[in-house]
């Protein structure tokens, strides 16, 4: 599953690659959104956003740590479908966010946004 940003129309997706990039080296913190203190996998996405875009989200948390083994449905997906929106992992580009699950039968429970040549940006 990916999802692909949408609001971010008037900004480039190098601008979005940019302001992930500043986020390398944040440590991971559960449930932060603060580059430079702390972040995790939701937090990246929230803070690029936020440092980007004229709409600041701020999405409702859950435990993440919790989604892979006990979460009914998708609900990390179901958040961010108000925000972005989802396109197949075979048209995923530079700049899009990736909905990750650790198993394929669990819902997914990490995000990263896709850099060029395959690598990723994600708080683990």
């Amino acid at each position: 599953m990916m999802a692909a940003p949408n609001p971010f129309v008037n900004l480039t997706r190098q601008q979005i690659m940019a302001e992930a990039a500043r986020w390398i080296g944040t440590p991971y913190c559960h449930q932060a959104s603060t580059r430079g203190v702390g972040a995790d996998c939701l937090g990246l996405i929230i803070g690029v956003w936020n440092a980007l875009a004229d709409q600041k989200i701020d999405l409702p948390r859950h435990d993440q740590r919790s989604w892979a083994q006990h979460a009914q449905g998708e609900p990390l997906l179901a958040g961010l479908r108000g925000y972005l929106r989802d396109v197949p992992l075979k048209d995923a580009v530079p700049g899009d966010v990736l909905a990750l699950r650790w198993r394929s039968i669990w819902p997914a429970s990490h995000l990263a946004i896709l850099m060029e040549e395959g690598s990723i940006i994600h708080a683990y």
